[in-house]
């Protein structure tokens, strides 16, 4: 239902910013699921920062310059730290671990990004302690357990929580 207020308020909005023909193009479909209506907002976004002359080609490669940027000094920081680089100093494992930190923590916000850190520095611990045979195979579990009973992540869980605890929506 929030999807379809959402989708309403786009159309009705762009019918003070978008010319007739270009919304009459971006709704000539009519949306019958969830997934079509996010198509249809992405269409009409689309088309007003098309009508309004935005190049979202500069901005998409400007963002990722930035992200190059910060990179690249997060690298040599890393470098000047540790005093030596090679590429098998980051394994494969480094990079299941990246990602088991943003599902874990939750996509999309940066206290989501410091639960996943927090994840993948001391669970991993608490791991071994409980057993030292498979440290691994208790790892996965926790990763599971989180998984199935925060499937949005702790920053997603944390935000429904409060969201219920203040009665907001």
């Amino acid at each position: 239902m929030r999807s379809l207020l959402v989708c309403l308020f786009v159309l009705v909005a762009s019918f003070f910013v978008m010319p007739e023909r270009a919304l009459a193009q971006a709704t000539a479909t009519r949306p019958t699921s969830e997934q079509s209506l996010q198509e249809l907002v992405r269409e009409v976004r689309q088309l007003r920062t098309e009508l309004r002359r935005i190049n979202s080609a500069m901005y998409k490669a400007a963002a990722f310059g930035i992200s190059a940027l910060y990179t690249g000094t997060a690298g040599a920081l890393g470098a000047v730290a540790v005093g030596f680089v090679a590429p098998d100093s980051f394994t494969s494992v480094l990079s299941i671990n990246f990602l088991v930190g943003v599902v874990i923590g939750g996509l999309a916000s940066v206290s989501g990004a410091l639960w996943g850190a927090l994840f993948i520095q001391f669970v991993p611990n608490v791991a071994e302690e409980i057993s030292k045979a498979a440290p691994w195979a208790i790892y996965g579990i926790f990763m599971i357990a989180f998984a199935y009973v925060m499937p949005t992540g702790v920053a997603g869980f944390l935000r429904l929580i409060w969201q219920r605890l203040t009665g907001r929506r």
